[in-house]
């Protein structure tokens, strides 16, 4: 292999594909990325066995060829780069791939990309053509609200059914749900109903392009994966087996409703938070036990609490929130939510009668 491409496009397509590495695997070779010719284009794979991702970047070939390098010894080196033309050669012999620079020259030893687990090519002779733009808004909608417990596998997966010529997306922790439902612009020619894991929902969002317009979905018969087809990337991943609760049976069944403006509902939950923290402190304090008030934003928020609490040696920890991931994400984008009062469940909020999807 011979070609040359820019430290731009080469670097865009490493970001891409490198979150599906798998670190810690006892294959060294899922550990790297496979870079190949492809048609006058430069093909860029990785994988962990459950998530897949490969995306095609413009070069100019040379030689053909193919071999698969540490991830993250590529992305850092590239990295280092200045924005100007990466010159790439293979020696088969060594299974070496030197990467130059400017003046920077590197070798990188490789492995024979014939120990690659095998790409999967999509039929899209069968697939599902939808609009990207719309997906998107689907999954940012739905895939928050699926489950982080491993012990729970099909709670971690959005349920995807395609019926009567309409595509709903589910998710559920177990404590909250989130339902979106969209109709398709094409006929479909079998109804199918399937869990996609809510990371790999989340990495097709990620990896879609401000190009892409469309992404074509296949569901190969008998495989356990789906398909996901852009114009210059494809994501396939593993299938979640088992049953997912039945959503409609808890959405569908209220009967009450009450109508609130969202920037007040959400000013309200955080009103009850401090209300209770203060709650405490009014039967703490009298005691002559201390309190101290800490707000915490962050990602992994109970992490973020145990290390406050023990740098500030807490005997006891009381927690009042207002649900930021919950609330927060079901009022993304919305004016106005309806608020069941009589369910199965304690609340649901709905989007306004005038989209009546999510």
């Amino acid at each position: 292999m011979k070609a040359s491409v820019t430290q731009q496009h080469l670097a865009h397509g490493l970001s891409i594909v490198s979150r599906a590495v798998s670190p810690r695997s006892t294959l060294p070779v899922l550990a790297n990325v496979l870079i190949a010719t492809d048609e006058g284009r430069l093909r860029l794979s990785a994988t962990n066995l459950e998530l897949g991702i490969t995306c095609w970047i413009p070069a100019n070939i040379e030689e053909e060829g193919s071999i698969t390098v540490p991830a993250r010894t590529i992305v850092d080196l590239v990295g280092t780069f200045p924005p100007d033309l990466v010159k790439l050669a293979l020696d088969t012999r060594t299974q070496t791939m030197s990467v130059v620079c400017n003046s920077s020259a590197h070798e990188i030893k490789g492995i024979d990309a014939q120990d690659f687990p095998p790409v999967p090519v999509p039929d899209l002779s069968e697939s599902v053509d939808l609009d990207l733009t719309t997906f998107k808004e689907m999954i940012q909608q739905v895939a928050f609200a699926a489950s982080a417990d491993e012990a729970r596998p099909v709670l971690q997966g959005v349920k995807m059914e395609v019926a009567e010529n309409a595509l709903t997306l589910a998710a559920t922790d177990g404590f909250r749900i989130s339902v979106r439902k969209e109709m398709l612009a094409n006929p479909i020619k079998q109804d199918f109903s399937i869990i996609i894991p809510a990371r790999a929902m989340n990495e097709l969002a990620r990896i879609a392009g401000e190009n892409d317009k469309a992404v074509s979905m296949v569901v190969p018969a008998g495989r356990g994966q789906v398909i996901f087809h852009l114009k210059d990337a494809e994501l396939v991943s593993q299938l979640i087996d088992g049953n997912f609760p039945d959503y409609r049976a808890i959405i569908y069944g209220a009967d009450a409703l009450l109508t609130y403006n969202s920037a007040e509902f959400e000013r309200s939950a955080n009103s009850d938070a401090d209300a209770a923290l203060q709650f405490v402190d009014q039967i703490a304090r009298p005691e002559g036990v201390p309190c101290n008030f800490v707000r915490v934003t962050h990602a992994s928020v109970y992490q973020a609490i145990v290390q406050q609490a023990q740098e500030l040696q807490c005997d006891l920890i009381c927690m009042a929130s207002h649900g930021r991931k919950g609330i927060g994400g079901i009022l993304l984008g919305s004016e106005t939510q309806r608020v069941l009062t009589h369910s199965h469940v304690p609340v649901l909020v709905h989007r306004p009668a005038s989209t009546g999807k999510h």
